[in-house]
């Protein structure tokens, strides 16, 4: 997995990018629709899931090339590289799920660390779900939700990939 450590770090880099992306673009609209600020998250998810695509894609794609002449890589080596990019996501989750089933004994702590991880996950890490969450009122369970279809996506694209089938058409050169 050494060789993944630029994939998972341009995955992670894409994440927080696109999470920017996402809030700026709901941030603008969610005082005046519900439904068009839902319709801009879901134009940064899009977005958000063509670079994972675009990405794993790729390296499916040179992991054929490699295994020709090295030991054969594993097909589902796009789900642990999406797995592994998604890990700060994960803990945060967790932090903010556990923290949130905990709110019920109050304390100045959790009450600290739930509104840090809230806007951790929310804006840092998963801001292109930001105008999807704001109709789900921002519930703990949703952001659960929101770590696997970046895995799903990424292992997918790894796959297609690796047995060259494109879902975008390559530009043919003249």
């Amino acid at each position: 997995m050494k060789s993944s450590t630029p994939i998972i770090v341009r995955l992670l880099l894409n994440q927080f990018v696109m999470s920017i992306f996402g809030t700026m673009l709901t941030m603008s609209t969610i005082m005046s629709d519900e439904k068009l600020c839902a319709a801009f998250s879901s134009i940064s998810l899009f977005l958000y899931f063509f670079l994972i695509y675009h990405t794993l894609w790729d390296k499916g794609a040179s992991d054929v090339i490699s295994s020709q002449y090295t030991h054969k890589k594993s097909i589902s080596r796009g789900f642990i590289i999406s797995f592994l990019a998604s890990i700060p996501t994960i803990v945060l989750t967790v932090i903010f799920s556990v923290i949130t089933k905990q709110m019920t004994a109050t304390s100045y702590f959790a009450d600290i660390l739930y509104t840090l991880s809230k806007l951790a996950i929310s804006l840092g890490l998963q801001g292109m779900y930001y105008g999807i969450a704001n109709i789900f009122s921002f519930h703990f369970g949703f952001y659960i939700i929101t770590i696997f279809p970046a895995i799903i996506v990424g292992g997918i694209a790894y796959i297609l990939g690796y047995k060259n089938i494109r879902i975008i058409p390559e530009k043919k050169k003249q």
